[in-house]
């Protein structure tokens, strides 16, 4: 793979590019952005034209929003649920949608961006932060009214992390910032040598775990501002890490899954899974589940020991997206394929798939 070209070249592509660098291409569309209302047993789905609500235990549609197709309305990224009870949806129309999320009715719009939103907006402590592919990071009150802006050198595809404090964004400039969450003056910033599109993790101790273009994941101390420690993987780190106790676990564009100790860095297992890993894994039933582009999906026990779950031919083709688990299915978004979702039981069968 080459490194040196860097992903900054087709920003306005959005999620529609080539991953000519790893010799893999991902279809225009892009993926489905999958999230789990647990109150309500709902599973929000952003797929092209349309944010679908599905009842969990069956798969049925609950409503469809637009409610007909609109011409340039196309969403993919993930939905996000608010303390207060909003969908927040961002479209590649460039416009930020609230949304009812019992009916799918419009609560309101933001219509200020300039360019797509890539990444999922932040909720926390009733502000929304709402990065967008124009360079800006959109600060605005939970009624869509704009409270500021935060401007980076390049595009934003990352959803930010926070505390409720601090706000942590890492930008595709290869800087990750630190502001306050109530003024939005920037605390710190760090170089990090590396475009960053997957969105930081924060850990209870305040370091925070990102991955890069630069071939890394990175251990950031938020107190100190310093950097911890830096591990160097196999190919770039697109997706998120996942924390879970004291261990960090990810995968990169050349396939390659790890697992790490979260406090120093240091290496404890990984796997080649012979496919580009484009996702975050998700834990269910005590094993990370992971796909690749290749249409590969993996069952991995903490210690390293994994297993293949072969998917029925009818929904075969490559997995770009994370698994979300939801109550006691886990769900899979499909690529290039009739159907947009499935849902798994513990017994790796299909319970029921989504047709949009």
């Amino acid at each position: 793979m080459k490194k040196k070209h860097l992903l900054t070249l087709v920003p306005l592509l959005a999620l529609g590019f080539l991953l000519s660098a790893c010799g893999s291409a991902v279809a225009a569309g892009s993926w489905p952005g999958i999230s789990y209302d647990d109150a309500r047993g709902l599973v929000y789905v952003a797929n092209n034209q349309a944010v679908h609500a599905l009842q969990v235990e069956n798969g049925l549609e609950r409503w469809q929003f637009p409610a007909e197709p609109q011409g340039g309305f196309t969403t993919h990224a993930t939905p996000e649920l608010t303390e207060d009870g909003q969908l927040l949806i961002g479209g590649y129309d460039n416009i930020l949608y609230s949304l009812n999320p019992d009916s799918g009715a419009q609560n309101w719009t933001f219509t200020g961006a300039s360019n797509r939103y890539i990444g999922s907006p932040l909720a926390v402590a009733g502000i929304i932060f709402a990065p967008n592919a124009d360079q800006r990071l959109y600060v605005l009150e939970h009624t869509g009214s704009l409270l500021r802006t935060f401007t980076t050198k390049d595009p934003q595809w990352s959803q930010p992390a926070g505390d409720g404090s601090t706000v942590y964004l890492a930008a595709m400039d290869e800087v990750l910032y630190a502001m306050d969450a109530q003024s939005g003056e920037e605390l710190w910033s760090l170089q990090l040598d590396g475009t960053m599109v997957g969105s930081p993790v924060l850990g209870a101790d305040g370091i925070l775990y990102v991955g890069t273009f630069d071939q890394s994941v990175v251990a950031i101390d938020t107190a100190t501002h310093r950097e911890l420690w830096r591990f160097a993987t196999q190919g770039w780190v697109w997706g998120s890490p996942a924390l879970i106790e004291d261990q960090l676990y990810l995968g990169d564009l050349d396939g390659f899954f790890y697992a790490l100790d979260a406090a120093s860095g240091e290496e404890l297992w990984r796997l080649d899974t012979g496919g580009a890993i484009t996702g975050t894994p998700a834990l269910y039933n005590e094993n990370l589940i992971i796909g690749n582009e290749a249409g590969r999906l993996f069952s991995i026990s903490l210690d390293g020991r994994s297993r293949e779950l072969p998917l029925p031919e009818a929904y075969q083709g490559p997995l770009y997206g994370s698994p979300v688990v939801a109550g006691e299915f886990l769900l899979i978004g499909l690529t290039g394929n009739e159907s947009a979702l499935i849902a798994l039981d513990a017994d790796n069968t299909v319970v029921w798939n989504f047709i949009p």
